[in-house]
């Protein structure tokens, strides 16, 4: 019975999604179309009469198949059509395409360009967000003016130390070596310390006054992997913009394991106590 159900199912689907089975609803229709003429031919055959459908064999050896012969051979064919177009469909389905954002068993393969969407997603039904990553360059520009209007809602943040210059000069290099960040800018320690201290100041603007509530903690090491995540799914990026992102359900059993290796990297790194920034007071207070 459920093999049935299944491919019922299946069957729907097909015709519900012509841009995505093109090929198969293709050759599905064209089935569908000689089955029922076949159908039409093998009824006129045995009900008017019609050309009878013999087949030798053998030494004067006939398989007769009678009036109705011809569109019994019509229908066969269509329902043969139809048969290959469901298993071609099921093999589309069981290989998705990169470029589609398709969910397989709480994973999910974004295409660069629906990155943003997918992070708007992550974003609205978020009840309080968890950031590993180097600069924070988005949590601070998107994340936290999102998020900061939501009541007592608390965000732990884990970047890089700006303070440890080797850790700086390293991930200007990893930066470097990729030429679509930034329209090919050129980082050295510096800059990278710069990009952390904002992030820095703009937490504790937010703490002081959006009444948000930020755990903020220094890493020694980076990580080219950059994960953001809510209770319900985490996106895994990368520098490089032209490359897919992974989405994590909170169904699949790697969520778990990316989410406990974000918590030992906050307890392995230093915590920072952001009270917050006012005017009168100066980044040393921080």
């Amino acid at each position: 019975m459920n093999d049935f159900v299944n491919a019922f199912i299946k069957i729907i689907d097909l015709f519900l999604n012509p841009r995505k089975n093109g090929f198969a609803v293709l050759v599905a229709l064209i089935g569908l179309t000689i089955t029922y003429f076949g159908y039409s031919l093998f009824v006129s055959g045995i009900q008017d009469g019609g050309a009878a459908l013999t087949i030798a064999y053998g030494d004067g050896k006939e398989f007769d198949l009678g009036k109705g012969g011809p569109g019994l051979i019509f229908c066969v064919f269509g329902m043969g059509l139809i048969v290959f177009s469901i298993y071609n469909y099921s093999k589309i389905r069981a290989s998705p395409d990169s470029s589609n954002c398709e969910e397989i068993d709480g994973l999910v393969e974004i295409h660069p360009r629906t990155i943003t969407k997918e992070f708007n997603a992550l974003l609205l039904h978020a009840g309080r967000w968890r950031y590993k990553g180097n600069f924070g360059r988005y949590m601070r520009g998107k994340v936290l003016p999102t998020l900061a209007s939501k009541a007592n809602f608390h965000i732990s943040v884990c970047i890089i130390d700006p303070t440890n210059p080797g850790l700086c000069e390293e991930h200007a290099r990893y930066r470097n070596s990729i030429n679509s960040i930034d329209k090919g800018k050129k980082y050295n320690a510096d800059n990278v310390a710069l990009e952390v201290v904002v992030t820095i100041i703009v937490c504790a603007w937010y703490v002081a006054n959006k009444n948000v509530a930020i755990d903020l903690y220094l890493s020694s090491v980076f990580d080219p992997v950059r994960i953001d995540a809510n209770d319900h799914a985490m996106i895994l990026t990368v520098e490089d913009r032209r490359s897919p992102a992974l989405k994590i359900t909170s169904g699949h059993f790697m969520f778990e394991h990316f989410d406990l290796q974000m918590q030992f990297s906050r307890q392995q790194a230093k915590n920072i106590k952001v009270t917050g920034l006012r005017e009168s007071e100066t980044v040393a207070t921080l």
